[in-house]
């Protein structure tokens, strides 16, 4: 993997969400997600090495985290529900996952969907954390329960 044009991407593609420009944000990210071929030197067990594959991890997270919100900004709801599941599989304590994962259904009218990963979201985290989910998770919650336009 090319290190420094995966961090171009992503930064550029970053930018550009920001900037309000989903359409160049997904395209950037993807392509930054599309070089990406896991952790880098996972055979090196050195202190610096291991910093710097955390570094990255997350930036790759991260940039999945942006991609899908440029995705969704974009309308493709459907397109994005079956990558999201997958995250939030890998990562069920990323409130920010389960944010994209409510609004992703919701957003196309399938309100029970997005109902259900809220109570599964509320599950892990009582569950395994002891804890409920975050202020605006649980006014989104509400929000769909009244039955608020999405």
């Amino acid at each position: 993997m090319d290190i420094r044009a995966f961090e171009q991407r992503f930064t550029r593609g970053a930018k550009a969400l920001t900037a309000g420009r989903p359409e160049v944000a997904a395209g950037l990210l993807r392509e930054a997600l599309d070089m990406w071929h896991g952790p880098p030197a996972p055979e090196i067990d050195v202190e610096t090495v291991r910093c710097e594959r955390r570094r990255l991890n997350a930036m790759h997270l991260t940039a999945f985290e942006l991609c899908v919100e440029a995705e969704l900004r974009l309308g493709l709801h459907n397109w994005v529900i079956p990558e999201l599941e997958r995250l939030v599989e890998a990562h069920p304590f990323r409130e920010s996952l389960w944010e994209m994962l409510l609004w992703a259904p919701a957003g196309r009218g399938r309100r029970a969907e997005a109902l259900a990963a809220y109570r599964r979201m509320r599950d892990i985290l009582s569950t395994e954390l002891g804890i409920e989910p975050a202020d605006y998770l649980r006014r989104q919650h509400q929000e769909m329960l009244r039955g608020a336009p999405l």
